[in-house]
């Protein structure tokens, strides 16, 4: 998703059943210029979470990825073994030892806060192990590539396809088709509807297939190989759209939704940041530079350290209660600097590398790749970015609500000096409408990514 320098719109994610934009599976990306977005994760691990580690940045490229249970894509393929089949304890819920100390924990913990401080990478070591996680990577890759090709294409893309599974048709016809939309935006693009009305016809909490499958989407979906100009055309006139089965794309999303490749290249005791909320819903904070709190706020989230296994056991929890809206939900993070072009990420990802290209408009403005593994249900408030963005959803489904960012005066932001100033004070699931009454004039659209849609 990239968005402009100027201030984008509010958006929002649901993760779990589908509520973002992105370039995922099968290549999705979404274009979000003057956006504002609410983003949740609907039926998948898979998306992209806009936690702005500079809120002030002004370009910021972002990958999602993961499988879950229930409500998760790739879960058997996925999973080398299921949550019931981890007999290790959760050191988050019971405090219990696990087989790394805690000396190894607040160490990698450490080291890791040492890397974003001071822009400088250290070697990943796999916890007590001693295996240099860089070190075997090369050798990790360059086997998975001969025996996967990363050019057969006709492969590729079948594989992506074969990742989708939900058919949302539009709630209305519209005065374009977005499906094969114009080259050049149309008058009035994207259309809008009534935030209550998008809304009522799928509550962002409903992560069930219960909801309508029918969707309030205004915005336009490409496809890379066929419709790349049109893509282009969108992308200059800094509009939101969806692109998707890009080829650059398409060999991340089968390494990323192959049952053992992430295991093998992130370590099974290397600890990583997480978000963690005690409900759904994760809302960024940053203090300001006196700590100034104000009268009766709280954090919102906590930061900590987790494995990837661990992360993984969470969101492939059996209890169909596990991941209600409001139980605890995690945000598992991989992150690398734009200086960093040795990290793994960016060879994991090279179309997000800082040169100019479709999804870099300028290098200079690059900062680096925030990738987040959501589980079912994550919802990412509702907030507008300065930057731009590209999203791409690698696994799983993602929903994004969008909106102008004309609608700013009706979602009730936080105000300038707030730790969560850009993000809306509104909880979209259930709106408090005497609280907040402007928020009946509020216009949205959503989308809904699947891999690589």
């Amino acid at each position: 998703m990239v968005k402009p320098r100027r201030p984008a719109a509010a958006a929002s994610s649901l993760n779990g059943r589908a509520t973002a934009g992105a370039i995922g599976a099968a290549a999705v990306l979404i274009f979000m210029a003057t956006s504002v977005a609410l983003h949740g994760i609907i039926s998948s691990n898979a998306d992209d979470y806009p936690y702005d580690d500079d809120a002030s940045g002004d370009q910021d490229d972002r990958a999602a990825g993961g499988r879950g249970r229930a409500g998760f894509f790739f879960e058997r393929e996925y999973h080398g073994r299921n949550a019931k089949d981890n007999n290790r304890d959760d050191p988050l819920r019971s405090g219990s030892a696990t087989r790394r100390s805690r000396a190894a924990r607040h160490r990698q913990g450490r080291q890791g806060r040492h890397e974003r401080r001071h822009g400088r990478r250290s070697r990943r070591m796999d916890g007590e192990s001693g295996l240099d996680l860089d070190e075997v990577y090369p050798d990790i890759r360059s086997a998975h590539d001969d025996k996967y090709p990363p050019t057969d294409t006709e492969r590729l893309l079948s594989n992506a396809k074969s990742l989708r599974t939900h058919d949302y048709q539009l709630i209305e016809e519209l005065p374009y088709d977005v499906n094969n939309c114009p080259p050049t935006p149309p008058e009035n693009y994207p259309i809008s509807w009534p935030a209550l009305d998008v809304l009522n016809n799928w509550n962002t909490d409903d992560t069930t297939d219960n909801h309508s499958h029918r969707v309030h989407q205004g915005i336009c979906r490409f496809d890379a190989i066929t419709e790349h100009d049109k893509a282009l055309a969108y992308r200059n006139a800094e509009v939101p759209f969806v692109i998707r089965d890009d080829p650059a794309v398409l060999p991340t999303v089968e390494r990323w939704n192959m049952p053992d490749y992430l295991p093998s290249i992130l370590g099974e005791e290397r600890t990583y940041r997480t978000d963690m909320a005690s409900s759904n819903q994760l809302m960024f904070f940053r203090m300001n530079e006196h700590g100034h709190k104000p009268k009766n706020w709280e954090e919102p989230t906590k930061i900590v350290d987790m494995t990837y296994p661990e992360w993984l056991e969470k969101a492939n929890d059996p209890d169909p209660h596990a991941l209600d809206p409001d139980r605890t939900h995690w945000y598992f993070r991989l992150n690398a600097k734009s200086t960093l072009r040795d990290n793994y990420l960016y060879k994991e990802l090279p179309f997000f590398d800082p040169v100019e290209s479709f999804y870099i408009v300028d290098p200079d403005g690059a900062r680096g790749i925030n990738c987040r593994f959501g589980m079912r249900g994550n919802t990412g408030e509702n907030h507008f970015d300065a930057s731009r963005n590209f999203i791409a959803l690698l696994s799983g489904e993602r929903r994004y609500l969008l909106s102008h960012p004309n609608q700013c005066k009706n979602l009730a932001l936080y105000p300038v000096g707030h730790p969560s100033a850009r993000h809306s004070e509104v909880n979209w699931a259930d709106p408090d409408l005497d609280r907040f009454p402007q928020f009946r004039d509020a216009k949205i659209h959503e989308v809904r990514l699947c891999y690589a849609s």
